[in-house]
């Protein structure tokens, strides 16, 4: 399925984690067509008064992420464009949301009840991001979906799901 054609930009923020891999991956789903621009972002921001060893430099370790990240996600690396921005990730991705057809993000969420589902940044995108936001869960458990990519057979197809061998720690291995 073809959602995006044409000279559309697809925006991708990445931070490493599993939901954010995921997004990435289902940004070059989204589109077959190799005139749409995909953009893999990773935000980083400079910590005061931190010890670091003096061979670590920040620009170096979010190119590292965002090198990491397009590896795991198992896409082509020419169809991504690579963006390393210093500055807070939710106002760097709203800026970016202004010239983007869409914005993926993963559901990282760490904090409290909402933070279950869907993170800080993820968040303040939806709601105020200049274009459609994806958001991709790492876990489709919480969505009541068994785990995997969402193009896998046992997703696609109920019946397929009864058959499917089981997944090292899915519900089967929790009984």
């Amino acid at each position: 399925m073809t959602l995006l054609a044409g000279a559309a930009r697809i925006v991708a923020a990445v931070d490493g984690s599993p939901s954010s891999v995921r997004g990435l991956a289902q940004a070059l789903r989204l589109s077959t067509d190799p005139e749409v621009r995909v953009t893999a972002v990773q935000v980083w921001h400079r910590y005061y008064g931190v010890n670091l060893p003096s061979t670590w430099t920040p620009e170096a370790d979010a190119l590292r992420v965002l090198e990491n990240s397009i590896h795991a996600a198992g896409v082509d690396p020419g169809r991504i464009e690579r963006l390393v921005i210093e500055g807070d990730a939710t106002q760097e991705l709203l800026r970016l949301s202004r010239t983007a057809d869409l914005l993926v993000l993963g559901s990282r969420g760490h904090a409290g009840m909402a933070g279950l589902l869907i993170g800080s940044v993820s968040s303040a995108c939806a709601a105020h991001a200049h274009c459609p936001v994806l958001v991709v869960h790492a876990d489709d458990r919480l969505l009541g979906r068994p785990p995997g990519p969402p193009d896998a057979p046992e997703r696609a197809d109920p019946a397929a799901r009864e058959s499917a061998p089981a997944r090292p720690g899915g519900p089967a291995d929790r009984r």
